[in-house]
């Protein structure tokens, strides 16, 4: 049985440059694992703002909601049947001193509804249809990353 002999010096010549090649590739391998995390950090931000706009929408479909429901006369002679919101703010008409009537509360009340998606939502557009005793509210949106978005809900007032 033969032993070789390694001298000290034979081990240190072979090993030059191991130690760099082995931190190099750490850092290749905690890059990628940077990437990574930061792909998942965009992601999330992106879907955390699209459930943040859905929650948006489905407020203001309530706040539509109650508004037909606070005015039943308007809602029965159908000042809230078919409507489609603009796509710029307009200024909303104002009820005279002596009060408004159904009509005009309704007009009101969608104007602001209206303003309200276009600033809440940037761009929102709303619209409402009427069948039987049913409203169907649309609220739909342009989100930058996911496209366009919509949400609906139907009430009875």
């Amino acid at each position: 049985l033969q032993l070789a002999v390694v001298s000290k010096t034979s081990m240190k010549t072979n090993q030059k440059g191991t130690t760099l090649i082995e931190a190099l590739v750490t850092v290749v391998i905690f890059a990628f694992g940077m990437l990574g995390i930061a792909g998942l950090l965009f992601r999330s931000t992106s879907i955390a703002n699209g459930s943040y706009q859905r929650g948006v929408s489905t407020q203001e479909i309530y706040s539509l909601a109650d508004a037909i429901r606070l005015n039943p006369e308007g809602a029965r002679n159908g000042n809230y049947d078919s409507y489609t919101s603009p796509s710029a703010v307009a200024p909303c008409p104002a009820c005279p001193p002596s009060g408004c009537a159904p009509a005009q509360v309704a007009s009101h009340d969608l104007c602001e509804w209206s303003n309200s998606l276009i600033a809440s939502l940037g761009g929102g557009k709303g619209v409402i249809a009427r069948g039987d005793d049913v409203y169907k509210i649309t609220v739909s949106w342009n989100d930058p990353k996911l496209g366009a978005q919509s949400n609906t809900m139907s009430i009875r007032p």
